[in-house]
């Protein structure tokens, strides 16, 4: 049993102080050069198909294609060691310096946590390296580097990812409200065979089977045919399906028709009136007789309408509009008026008549800087000083809006003395996003030079120990895969098109004989020996 090295690496960030930080990303990277080392014999591989291919041959493109290989346990042991020694080195650099610093400034953060919990995950670790859980076996036992040359690539079978993906396809049709065994056991098998094959073919190098791909054969040969090609230059064979079936009689979609004889509904029966005996029609003509359908006046109520209109003539007023529904009123001063306050945004494209809002340039670009680029770096060293990147309130008077604002004002100030005839270079307006953003890359900057010091005596001790457990004999090599073509007619037959049983369960139920000895039948039902 092996330890996949993604996993032991994740183990590492109980012992972390801040998995975002810089400095973890860079235990990381020199973990992962202790656990693998490109050997000699790789190196020299990948530099001559390099230049057989006439492409870039230098160290690191080498690095990028080459395979490496995890040494023996003894060894790895003294890599990671010198990492840990390192690593805690340097954390007791922080600490000291942390104690003896006066600044503002936030000192540097650690690699490890201070604590026991960080020397129980350093020993739990290193127990599973001592175990050889992590080291790759020797070439004799198992290849893990295959090379195939029919593609001219090579692949490791040391991690679990393809078993991963293959279990994440798995479960998309298992992921149903029920499921029976026989379905879910099939849908198993289809995925973990068609998952087989293919690596067969992409790794190993064997010749696909042509029952597995039947469909896509058979519309190629049809395409070759038509293209002039004849049966015999046809690398597979024939695969067409017969173009008659005898005795079926077809039926698509709405030509069947049913016999007569189903017990459906007639729609050509003839349509019925709705009314029949005992039907209640009398109550809805009491209803609608008071009702005037037809804007008349109901010969029973004459003397009531003419009463009322002698009424209105007499009286000679007009209708008054209570809701004023026909009056025209400005509702415009019921409507309260919303002011909004000013985006951040806006106000710069105000300030700054719609000039882009440029950010600081990064400082692996000073060979490409410009006087505004000088200016705005120079600036922010001499005035970030009075600013605190940790106060929580940004209007403070350290807070970094504050510091905004002092920006924005000492760019004002540059643009009136250019407009007054000085020769002074106008730098652009920050937000204080951006002023945070500088403050935190220049920050990690220092954090990586300090590290990157070849005259720092920690990371001296560092690369002498890896360079002097470099594994100088063979341990593991990419090797040549062997094509296989596969022959259908040995061994036992794969039962179902796709088998929802085991293909070893399924070959119980047969009796497989050699006909080359006793002459019967190769493959026949097993006659069971007791009665049920």
């Amino acid at each position: 049993m092996k330890l996949d090295c993604f996993h032991w690496q994740k183990r590492w960030d109980a012992a972390l102080s801040d998995l975002r930080s810089e400095k973890t990303t860079i235990f990381r990277s020199m973990m992962r050069r202790a656990a693998f080392q490109v050997e000699d014999q790789e190196h020299s591989r990948i530099k001559d198909l390099l230049v057989s291919k006439g492409k870039p041959h230098l160290p690191a493109d080498v690095l990028k294609v080459a395979k490496a290989t995890t040494p023996p346990p003894k060894l790895l042991e003294r890599r990671v060691m010198a990492i840990v020694h390192a690593v805690m080195e340097k954390d007791l650099e922080t600490d000291r310096q942390r104690t003896q610093s006066q600044e503002k400034e936030r000192p540097e953060s650690r690699f490890f946590k201070p604590g026991a919990e960080t020397i129980n995950v350093t020993i739990r670790q290193l127990s599973h390296v001592k175990k050889d859980c992590l080291s790759d076996p020797p070439a004799a036992l198992l290849e893990v580097h295959r090379h195939n040359v029919a593609t001219g690539k090579t692949h490791s079978a040391r991690g679990t990812g393809g078993n991963e993906v293959a279990w994440r396809h798995v479960h998309r049709p298992l992921d149903t409200p029920s499921i029976g065994v026989t379905r879910a056991e099939q849908a198993i098998h289809n995925c973990f065979e068609s998952d087989n094959n293919k690596k067969r073919v992409t790794r190993l190098g064997e010749r696909p089977e042509e029952t597995s791909r039947s469909e896509q054969l058979q519309s190629l040969t049809r395409l070759a045919v038509k293209c002039g090609f004849h049966a015999t230059e046809m690398p597979s064979t024939d695969v067409s399906c017969p173009s008659e079936t005898n005795g079926l009689t077809e039926h698509i979609g709405m030509d069947h028709k049913l016999p007569f004889h189903c017990d459906v509904d007639d729609v050509q029966e003839e349509a019925e009136d709705d009314h029949s005996e005992g039907s209640d029609t009398d109550g809805l003509a009491e209803f609608l007789k008071d009702l005037d359908l037809e804007n008349d006046v109901d010969t029973g109520n004459n003397n009531n309408a003419d009463g009322l209109q002698e009424t209105l003539d007499a009286e000679e007023c007009d209708p008054v509009d209570v809701f004023a529904l026909n009056q025209d009123i400005d509702m415009a001063i019921f409507v309260p008026t919303l002011a909004e306050n000013e985006k951040t945004c806006d106000r710069f494209a105000h300030l700054t008549e719609q000039q882009p809002w440029v950010p600081f340039k990064h400082p692996k670009e000073s060979a490409t800087f410009s006087n505004v680029d000088r200016d705005e770096e120079a600036l922010f060293k001499e005035m970030h000083g009075n600013c605190d990147r940790y106060q929580q309130k940004l209007d403070h008077a350290t807070g970094h809006k504050s510091f905004a604002r002092a920006w924005n004002f000492q760019v004002s100030a540059l643009f009136k003395e250019q407009l007054e005839g000085n020769e002074v270079t106008p730098v652009n307006r920050k937000s204080y996003k951006q002023l945070q953003d500088c403050y935190d890359l220049l920050q990690r900057i220092k954090e990586l030079q300090s590290l990157a010091n070849k005259t720092d005596p920690h990371m001296q001790r560092l690369e002498n120990e890896l360079r002097a457990t470099r594994t100088r004999t063979p341990h593991q090599f990419a090797c040549n895969c062997q094509p296989i073509n596969c022959n259908t007619n040995l061994g036992r037959p794969q039962f179902g098109a796709p088998c929802a049983l085991n293909t070893e369960i399924a070959a119980n139920a047969f009796q497989h004989n050699n006909p080359m000895t006793n002459g019967e039948a190769p493959i026949t039902f097993r006659v069971p020996q007791s009665t049920v």
